[in-house]
């Protein structure tokens, strides 16, 4: 029998991206301490899995295939913290719609397919550093963390003592709908 998958379906950012949200990570460890993430685990969560048998996984991807989004483009200019500070976060300061869309869509494909999710409010958000020792300023996060999401991922996640290390399952572009001939 082999092992479940650990397994969460995302957004990732560009290379471009993912540099220039670590640089802030980097400016804001100066200040809250703590881990931070690298630069090629930095995503934001659509919808987590856990542990899933591997037998499932095409089922997975299957659900994913069905989904039609356009892309959409978004700013991360809120910072902030959870768990008493231990977990610092990059977050839109609204919800762009079409990401709310598609986060609903994918949640309801994978419960209607009979995977469980968990419960409670969407919070899109990246998480930049982990074991924090205090909050981030209010400020915002400045100019440049604009994220143009043009598909999304599943992906495996494996503990390893130096950090997470992800593997994509599957990726799926956002090329919307068609318009009627």
């Amino acid at each position: 029998m082999s092992e479940p998958a650990r397994v969460f379906f995302a957004c990732w950012p560009s290379p471009v991206l993912a540099a220039a949200i670590h640089r802030q990570a980097l400016r804001l460890q100066q200040s809250c301490k703590g881990r931070v993430m690298r630069p090629d685990t930095l995503h934001m969560t659509l919808a987590f899995l856990g542990d899933v048998e591997r037998h499932r996984l095409p089922e997975l991807q299957a659900v994913a295939s069905r989904l039609a989004a356009a892309p959409f483009r978004f700013g991360l200019t809120r910072q902030g913290s959870w768990h008493g500070h231990r977990i610092v976060w990059l977050a839109p300061g609204e919800v762009p719609a079409h990401l709310h869309l598609l986060q609903a869509s994918l949640c309801a494909e994978l419960r209607s397919a009979g995977f469980q999710l968990e419960e409670g409010s969407y919070n899109p958000h990246v998480t930049i550093l982990r074991n924090a020792r205090s909050a981030p300023g209010n400020a915002c996060c400045g100019d440049g963390l604009e994220w143009t999401v043009d598909a999304f991922r599943l992906v495996e996640s494996q503990r390893l003592p130096e950090g997470a290390s992800y593997r994509t399952l599957g990726e799926w572009p956002l090329v919307g709908l068609r318009a009627p001939e």
